[in-house]
């Protein structure tokens, strides 16, 4: 189940929204559910620190006429939950490139318009939906790391690959856009993400949807980050096999 969370300052359009989104969720048959709603973000943000959630919905108004708004909770929420969806509600399209500053990356945005707002629920919603149902749950996995001392949660399919530091027991995970470094084993790393993850040497674990080419004669692995990275003879043999299945299925 998808959990879907709203806030707006406006108990109307809170209300509207809700008829809406349950309407999609009816007539869809769609595995999702409104957990919980709010007109206050303080609130609102305080059962999310409650209740914790990962890879959920969340319609946000923009302008919540509180000390807190909605780029200022989208910032929270993305501590909370780094990969949920957020999508922005707001009466002034202007409001839209305020997110990029914030680099919040949100889902999409909604304008207050009555004769449009259906439309634009229904739209979110089904986008979300079709790449869960068409087989894309890594767009939904998560996994927990140890960060300092706390509990992150970073998403599957953004790791390019994990690697060991050296003279350090810490690993370090190379993202689309970011570099993390955790207290975890890169064998406790690897029993997490699964098989979509291929451990190329001693030190070194790729994700092989992120591989670019294979130069078999240098015995290097080229990923989508640009870097090429050294591959152990043996590892490289059973390379070549997974990626023959891979290409044949």
């Amino acid at each position: 189940m998808i959990p879907i969370y709203l806030c707006d300052d406006s108990s109307d359009w809170l209300s509207l929204m809700k008829q809406y989104i349950n309407k999609f969720i009816v007539i869809e048959e769609v595995d999702m559910e409104i957990v919980y709603s709010s007109t206050e973000p303080q609130v609102f943000l305080s059962f999310l620190h409650s209740h914790p959630s990962q890879n959920s919905i969340y319609f946000l108004d923009v302008n919540l006429k509180a000390n807190i708004d909605g780029l200022l909770l989208a910032t929270e929420i993305r501590r909370i939950d780094p990969r949920g969806f957020i999508i922005f509600v707001t009466v002034h399209s202007e409001m839209m490139s305020k997110t990029f500053s914030h680099k919040i990356e949100a889902l999409n945005y909604i304008i207050k318009d009555e004769q449009n707002l259906n439309g634009q629920v229904h739209s979110c919603l089904k986008h979300i939906w079709d790449l869960y149902n068409k087989g894309h749950e890594t767009a939904f996995k998560s996994i927990s790391v140890n960060s300092y001392g706390t509990t992150s949660f970073m998403k599957v399919d953004d790791i390019i690959l994990v690697e060991k530091i050296k003279n350090n027991r810490k690993i370090r995970f190379h993202l689309r856009n970011e570099v993390y470094e955790s207290a975890d084993s890169l064998s406790e790393i690897h029993a997490k993400l699964g098989n979509g993850f291929f451990r190329i040497n001693r030190v070194c674990l790729i994700n092989l949807t992120k591989i670019k080419l294979i130069d078999f004669d240098k015995r290097e692995v080229k990923l989508e980050n640009g870097r090429s990275y050294h591959c152990s003879v043996r590892m490289l043999s059973e390379l070549r096999k997974l990626r023959k299945t891979m290409e044949n299925s």
